[in-house]
C-alpha cells in the first residue's frame, strides 16, 4: 500500500487518506509510520468483525425456528432483530495501553500494560439489561456498545449495521427454513474477536 498512500501525499484526492496527510498528532506532522497503521486499520476494518457479525446473526436465526418464521412473515423487524442480536452477541474485544500507573475498581495497572476490554461483558450486564442472556427482540433498552462508544467507536458502524440487515434479508428470501447442522458443531476462537471458524447449516 505504501505507493498508493505516498501518492495521495504529493497528490492529494476527496478521500481519507489524502485527509489524514492533512493531519496533525499532538501538533506533529503526519508520518509514514503512522500512515501505514492507519492505512492497514482501514484496510482490515469490518473484514472479521463483520463476517463474525453476521456469523451470530445467522446462527441465532437458523438455532430459533419460530424466531426465523417470525422475521420471514415480517421483514421489517430485521432492522430492530439486528440490533438485538449485535447486543445479545457483543463479540469485540479491543486491546489499549494503559498510558499511566492507576488503581482501578481494586487492580493495579501500570504504565504500557496492555488491557483488552471485553465489551461482551458490558452488553450482558444485568445492571444495564433485564435479562442480558435472553434474545428479546421487543427489548425497549437497547442502548449496546458492540460497535464501542467515545472517540474509539466503530467508524464503519453505520455501513456495518447496512450489511447486517442486507444479508439477513436476502437469506432468509433466497433460502427455505435453515437450521444448525447437528452433525458438524459450530466452532470458535478467541481473541481480539471471539470469531466463528465454522458454522455449517442445511435445509430441505
Amino acid at each position: 500500500m505504501r505507493s498508493d498512500i505516498e501518492a495521495r501525499r504529493t497528490e492529494p484526492k476527496d478521500d481519507l487518506i489524502s485527509l489524514l496527510w492533512q493531519s496533525e498528532i499532538d501538533g506533529k506532522a503526519m508520518t509514514m509510520e503512522l500512515m501505514e497503521d492507519f492505512a492497514v486499520l482501514l484496510f482490515i476494518a469490518g473484514l472479521d468483525t463483520v463476517i463474525n457479525g453476521m456469523g451470530y446473526g445467522i446462527r441465532h436465526i437458523a438455532s430459533n425456528p419460530d424466531f426465523q418464521d417470525e422475521l420471514r412473515a415480517n421483514p421489517k423487524r430485521i432492522v430492530e432483530a439486528a440490533e438485538e442480536l449485535l447486543r445479545r452477541y457483543t463479540f469485540t474485544v479491543p486491546t489499549r495501553r494503559i498510558t499511566r500507573d492507576v488503581d482501578f475498581a481494586g487492580v493495579s495497572m501500570k504504565a504500557d500494560e496492555r488491557l483488552m476490554l471485553f465489551l461482551p461483558g458490558a452488553d450482558l450486564d444485568k445492571r444495564e439489561f433485564e435479562n442480558p442472556e435472553v434474545f428479546a427482540l421487543d427489548r425497549e433498552n437497547n442502548v449496546h456498545i458492540a460497535f464501542g462508544v467515545g472517540p474509539h467507536r466503530c467508524l464503519g458502524s453505520h455501513l456495518a449495521r447496512i450489511e447486517l440487515q442486507v444479508i439477513y434479508e436476502q437469506m432468509l428470501a433466497r433460502l427455505p427454513a435453515f437450521r444448525i447442522d447437528a452433525d458438524k458443531p459450530t466452532t470458535f476462537h478467541a481473541g481480539n474477536i471471539i470469531a466463528i471458524d465454522s458454522l455449517p447449516l442445511r435445509w430441505d
